[in-house]
């Protein structure tokens, strides 16, 4: 990283951790800090979803898998393991909290946000495994295509939980209460993110 960093003029990061990360790398330049572009989203003129799949008022959960992410899946497939998301920490928490959410009052819905592939396999889980127990139309997975259609169904949420950094931005942005969740494997941007925010 030091000597990719070392040929620029100058450094941002979007979070404050990362720009700890930065500023220990003992560059020539200070590292600035500048929110991420999804923050200047206009929302004003935002078309709200009328999918039935997404529900007005749902909780809206957005997850990463633990073993998913540009460093991780591939070094998992090269060595030819298998990716079992059943044991991962975000399966479990996330199983936990649809469980709680959905036995707490009967019309609750939970919306599982799918928004990489890399979230398919673990949202697949999740549902899969609350639609044993509950009616499987309280738990429903979106993969939003677009933007705007990504924050037209959040719009629809009454609060966000997740430990994708840009689901939780999107969320601000729509004035959404959020519950931000990391898992250690992915290091430091949602803790960064809410530092940056105050919270």
């Amino acid at each position: 990283m030091q000597s990719v960093l070392s040929i620029t003029d100058a450094h941002s990061a979007r979070e404050s951790a990362s720009r700890k990360v930065l500023e220990k790398a003992k560059l020539t330049h200070k590292a600035h800090l500048m929110l991420d572009p999804a923050f200047f989203i206009n929302t004003a003129n935002l078309k709200t979803s009328v999918d039935e799949n997404c529900p007005q008022g749902h909780l809206a959960i957005s997850m990463r898998s633990e073993t998913m992410g540009m460093r991780l899946a591939n070094k998992t497939v090269r060595a030819g393991g298998k990716i079992n998301v059943a044991n991962q920490l975000s399966y479990q928490f996330t199983l936990d909290l649809c469980q709680q959410y959905l036995e707490a009052e009967e019309g609750n819905v939970v919306v599982l946000y799918i928004q990489t592939i890399a979230d398919k396999k673990l949202g697949e889980a999740i549902a899969a495994k609350v639609a044993e127990t509950y009616n499987p139309a309280r738990i429903k997975l979106i993969r939003p295509n677009t933007v705007d259609e990504y924050l037209s169904y959040l719009a629809r949420a009454s609060f966000v939980v997740a430990s994708r950094f840009h689901a939780l931005i999107l969320a601000l942005t729509l004035g959404k209460p959020v519950f931000g969740t990391a898992f250690g494997v992915h290091g430091h941007k949602v803790p960064g993110l809410f530092d940056i925010c105050g919270t």
